[in-house]
């Protein structure tokens, strides 16, 4: 089985008696835990933390136990994949040198099992030209040696509280195919004037979707861990949209 999952926004404060945030934090590596059986990859469609920078000997406290498990999982044969999204757009290598995980900062096609993926966390696919602009100035080396000159203390602490307003917005706003459009007119582009994709799956928008856009093609956006607890998975023949309870 491939798993796909996104936005899981852990925060710093999770590990500072948050309890929502603690709680979050312990349905998705239980999650892990389920599926760890029949993972033999997972891909991790950006924004897993709320807000991630690496200065040069310090990187942000907290994440231990997630990061723990993808570690875990690793060492234990299952591949992960972690694609870079708006509020990760600042990982360097510590995640791949350390963790194992494979990084990728950009969308990507992608063949498993004989079936062609197109996969990102899709915050570059945004119309909204302030947004873009600002998506744009934030992963620039002028931005990134900003704040790398900043304290880490103050550094991580307006990272953090800049990156907790965006997702709170993100999950207020509408969903369904309004909060989605932006990518599935860019699948439709590429299916009209490019190649044939099975499926492109993406995150950011928070908000869960499938759609079928052409018979032997699909759209799926994985939504969120925060209030839809949704992921993806793919068992050779198809990818199914689904729910974790987080009841379990």
């Amino acid at each position: 089985m491939i798993y796909f999952a996104s936005d899981l926004h852990l925060s710093v404060s999770g590990n500072k008696g948050n309890n929502t945030e603690i709680s979050r934090e312990e349905i998705f590596i239980r999650w892990l835990d389920d599926i760890q059986p029949t993972a033999r990859k997972i891909y991790l469609l950006g924004d897993m933390v709320n807000f991630w920078f690496e200065y040069k000997n310090v990187i942000p406290c907290g994440y231990g136990r997630f990061f723990g498990k993808l570690a875990g999982l690793i060492s234990k044969g299952t591949e992960i994949h972690y694609f870079t999204g708006n509020h990760d757009m600042w990982v360097r290598d510590y995640l791949s040198k350390e963790i194992g995980l494979i990084v990728h900062r950009n969308m990507e096609e992608i063949e498993i099992e004989s079936h062609r993926f197109f996969l990102g966390h899709g915050h570059e696919l945004t119309k909204n030209i302030p947004v873009k602009l600002l998506f744009k100035l934030y992963d620039s080396a002028l931005f990134r040696h900003f704040l790398a000159a900043l304290h880490p203390r103050w550094g991580v602490t307006l990272g953090n509280y800049f990156s907790e307003k965006n997702k709170n917005k993100a999950v207020s706003d509408t969903g369904g195919f309004d909060r989605n459009k932006y990518q599935i007119v860019f699948a439709m582009q590429q299916l009209r004037t490019k190649k044939h994709y099975d499926y492109f799956i993406f995150g950011h928008t928070h908000s869960p979707f499938y759609l079928k856009l052409f018979p032997n093609s699909v759209y799926i956006n994985t939504g969120n861990w925060i209030n839809h607890f949704s992921y993806a998975v793919f068992d050779g023949n198809k990818v199914e949209l689904k729910y974790y309870s987080n009841e379990n």
